[in-house]
């Protein structure tokens, strides 16, 4: 009877441990993750990220890709243009709207804030032309 009350015990530790790391994985992720819609055309959105980023000294490297509803992605890379800073993808919408999801991938800490203001700011300013 011990021996069971410990295991079931123990179970439910493990439970509660890994609920708890999933947790953590999914609002670290959902951090540095983030997706916006924008209602503009994918070449509109690319360019009104590169002239915002510009002035940071970032090099956009902007290409077409063969991912199914992805339109575009670009690198943004370091002022050297030796590091990548991060990855910006736009995507067809869900429904049949003209409206684009623009995400943001494998960014890192430093580069985090200006990609998501120039993001946040080109939203707002395609959205409403």
């Amino acid at each position: 009877m011990i021996i069971y009350l410990c295991t079931a015990e123990a179970k439910k530790m493990i439970k509660i441990i890994f609920i708890s790391i999933i947790g953590v994985v999914c609002l670290a992720a959902a951090r540095y993750s983030p997706v916006t819609v924008v209602n503009a055309h994918p070449s509109a959105i690319a360019r009104c990220l590169a002239d915002n980023l510009s002035p940071y000294g970032y090099i956009l490297d902007l290409h077409e890709t063969d991912i199914p509803g992805i339109n575009k992605e670009f690198t943004v890379y370091y002022r050297n243009g030796a590091y990548i800073a991060g990855t910006f993808w736009i995507a067809n919408s869900m429904t049949i709207a003209s409206e684009r999801i623009v995400g943001m991938n494998g960014v890192s800490k430093q580069a985090y804030p200006i990609f998501n203001k120039s993001l946040q700011q080109c939203a707002t300013r395609l959205s409403i032309k």
